[in-house]
């Protein structure tokens, strides 16, 4: 279940890897569950690399306006930025 931070004026849901690790099902779910929840895709996407290509994805594609990828974050979680 991803986890909302109310009272926020950019509303921040962070992904948690599922037990079974990442998987493209599991995310894109996940990413329909927010733009119900928010009436839109997320502007911004932020996630490890090697979170990114086990879900197969990459900088250019059109799914989101901004995916950032970094060392920095870690590999266990996704976080998506309204």
């Amino acid at each position: 279940m991803p986890e909302t931070l109310d009272g926020v004026d950019t509303a921040r849901v962070i992904l948690q890897q599922p037990g079974e690790g990442w998987s493209r099902e599991a995310y894109d779910r996940d990413l329909a569950d927010y733009i119900e929840t928010h009436g839109r895709p997320p502007q911004t996407i932020t996630m490890h690399p090697e979170t990114m290509a086990a879900l197969g994805l990459s900088t250019d594609l059109q799914e989101s306006p901004l995916l950032i990828a970094s060392s920095e974050y870690d590999p266990a979680t996704i976080t998506l930025y309204y």
